[in-house]
């Protein structure tokens, strides 16, 4: 079986053990990653950042990045329509993770609706 997602840990960029294939099933495999790191992860959190305020007017974007051997962060793509959190959540659990009673609170405000949050995120 195929893994096709793997979860990694946010402030150290350490692959962790949640894994899983395209339709979200976690596959009967051994997998060894689980001591692995991305490599250059803050080179890329640093200039995700810094790309994500040349595009204030979206708040949920989905990048794709790739690091070349040389420890640099590529941007594949960005996506600002629909960003693709299934796969995501596959690997890491809940979107907003602890703040998700949070984020669903914001998107059933009607205070929030100038804001060019896509429709599909709109409660």
């Amino acid at each position: 079986e195929i893994v096709n997602v793997v979860g990694v840990n946010k402030p150290n960029g350490q692959v962790n053990h949640h894994y899983a294939n395209l339709d979200g099933i976690i596959p009967n495999v051994q997998f060894h990653l689980q001591d692995e790191f991305v490599p250059c992860f803050n080179e890329v959190i640093d200039l995700t950042k810094k790309a994500h305020l040349q595009l204030q007017p979206f708040n949920i974007i989905g990048w794709d990045f790739t690091i070349n051997e040389d420890c640099v962060p590529i941007c594949i793509e960005y996506n600002v329509v629909w960003p693709g959190t299934i796969l995501y959540q596959y690997a890491n659990g809940p979107f907003a993770g602890d703040l998700t009673d949070d984020l669903l609170s914001f998107l059933k405000e009607d205070n929030n609706q100038n804001l060019n949050i896509p429709k599909q995120f709109k409660l």
